[in-house]
């Protein structure tokens, strides 16, 4: 509860704050189903494999000595039911160097025909997504196994253990001498609500902030274009990084499919999204950078529906 409860005013307060007749009545739609957050109904129903589930990633985080192999374990699991073979693909090829105790990914020991493994995500017609990493797998993982029509308090305990498992795999790259720019820093949630009478529907999908060197950065950053135009509108802002490399060019990228899912469930239609970055090494909240506050307002004029930061301090 008190990890949700923060989350939940501040989205009640702007909604309160709405001289929007239509965002109100989506906010008195969805105020019962997040609600369900602050009373403890947050942890995932059951423990099927294909979903993530709270209860699960709360085990592989008590098992502090297993975590990165049981992890791996996990992804390789809900890969396996949901066909994934690519991505099995690439949590083989990263088993074998974590068993070889491989000092560096990059190095000459990596698995003969190790790259990156392109797959089909819903991001819209002839729209793919390049997997280079553990961070890339659990995103495209995250489009099928972020289970739907969930409170928003059982998706934002699922980012913050997915954190502190990623930041323990981080840890461990970090050990294996794994360059930094190699290792995402931010880990996002994009959660979206839809209400039609007194039933509501929620998706939601997790990212990552860029990794790689110069030239692979600019590969991925044309990709997130592709599949996210939006982005092409957005000025840099005199920051130090160029737009698309924060996690919100990955979750939002999703958006657009949620939008379709939701709209084709519910009929009478009302959307209501959120965002909520966190820093993976330490945990704490990430605000809108200049950048990603531009796209959200891009996105936001063109759906015509609200998107909140949940990070932001105002």
């Amino acid at each position: 509860m008190g990890l949700v409860q923060p989350y939940f005013f501040k989205a009640n307060a702007y909604m309160a704050h709405s001289h929007n007749q239509i965002q109100r009545e989506v906010w008195g739609a969805i105020t019962a189903h997040l609600q369900h957050s602050l009373k403890g109904k947050i942890i995932a129903r059951g423990t099927d494999e294909i979903f993530f589930s709270a209860k699960k990633l709360h085990q592989l985080l008590e098992r502090e000595e297993m975590s990165v192999v049981g992890f791996l374990d996990y992804l390789k699991d809900i890969s396996l039911v949901w066909r994934f073979t690519q991505l099995l693909q690439k949590l083989n090829e990263m088993f074998d160097i974590i068993r070889r105790n491989s000092t560096n990914f990059r190095g000459s020991r990596k698995p003969k025909n190790s790259g990156p493994v392109i797959i089909e995500i819903d991001y819209g017609p002839g729209k793919i997504y390049e997997v280079n990493s553990v961070f890339g797998v659990v995103h495209a993982l995250s489009f099928k196994a972020m289970r739907h029509d969930s409170p928003l308090g059982e998706y934002i305990v699922i980012l913050y253990l997915l954190r502190r498992l990623v930041a323990r795999f981080n840890s461990h790259l970090s050990q294996k001498g794994v360059k930094k720019s190699h290792i995402s820093t931010s880990i996002g949630l994009l959660a979206s609500f839809a209400g039609a009478g007194n039933q509501l529907y929620s998706r939601g999908v997790i990212g990552f902030s860029l990794t790689g060197t110069g030239k692979r950065r600019q590969n991925i950053i044309k990709q997130r274009k592709r599949n996210l135009p939006q982005l092409n509108q957005v000025q840099d802002h005199g920051l130090a990084w160029s737009p698309g490399n924060c996690a919100e060019s990955e979750t939002f990228a999703c958006y657009k499919n949620m939008y379709e899912s939701l709209k084709k469930r519910c009929g009478q239609f009302k959307i209501f999204t959120v965002s909520l970055t966190l820093s993976i090494s330490q945990g704490f909240p990430i605000p809108f950078c200049a950048q990603c506050f531009q796209l959200a307002r891009i996105i936001e004029t063109e759906s015509r529906h609200v998107i909140i930061d949940l990070a932001s301090q105002s």
